[in-house]
């Protein structure tokens, strides 16, 4: 079959709609905020969600991707963590100390806003407190064993690749300290 008639995806036939004010309660009490772009017309559709620490969508404005979704036949539901977007609680990124959208939670986002500033730890702070392994970095961390790390990792200029090649290239350990390479 020819390329120009193969259908990739789905083809745009939806007009869309989206909705910042969506709550979802949680077993903790807390509800989380929700934007849902979905088709405007009427029956079901199938759902993707997408759990996301960075506020998007939360004031209302559907992103490329929900809109790209929502025309081709998908509900398209942008989930904020935790303690960012419209949820309500703390979460540790930096998003935290921006308030919630008045528009989607209503009257209490002043409140909402106060708890997270008032509940959000400075965590630079406590990790410079901590520049050594202690008792605060044994629980859910990291630490920093990089000679013990075996995995794949891309790299731009692989053993058997040309100067200029890209590829994935398996390293029994990364260069120590550990670098970051642009590609």
């Amino acid at each position: 079959m020819p390329a120009e008639k193969r259908r990739v995806c789905s083809p745009e036939e939806h007009e869309t709609q989206t909705s910042n004010a969506c709550r979802i309660p949680t077993r903790s009490g807390l509800e989380l905020g929700a934007t849902i772009t979905r088709p405007t017309a009427d029956g079901k559709f199938p759902v993707l969600v997408w759990y996301d620490p960075y506020r998007s969508g939360a004031d209302g404005v559907p992103g490329p991707m929900a809109l790209y979704f929502a025309r081709r036949g998908y509900a398209f539901v942008n989930l904020n963590v935790r303690g960012t977007g419209n949820s309500q609680g703390i979460s540790m990124v930096a998003m935290n100390a921006l308030p919630p959208f008045k528009e989607a939670v209503g009257a209490q986002w002043s409140e909402l806003w106060r708890q997270r500033l008032e509940q959000s730890e400075p965590y630079l702070l406590k990790w410079i407190a901590h520049q050594v392994e202690d008792e605060y970095w044994a629980v859910g961390s990291i630490a920093g064993h990089y000679h013990q790390i075996r995995a794949a990792s891309l790299t731009a200029h692989p053993p058997r690749l040309p100067p200029g090649g890209h590829g994935l290239a398996l390293q029994k350990r990364p260069p120590h300290p550990p670098q970051c390479h642009w590609l």
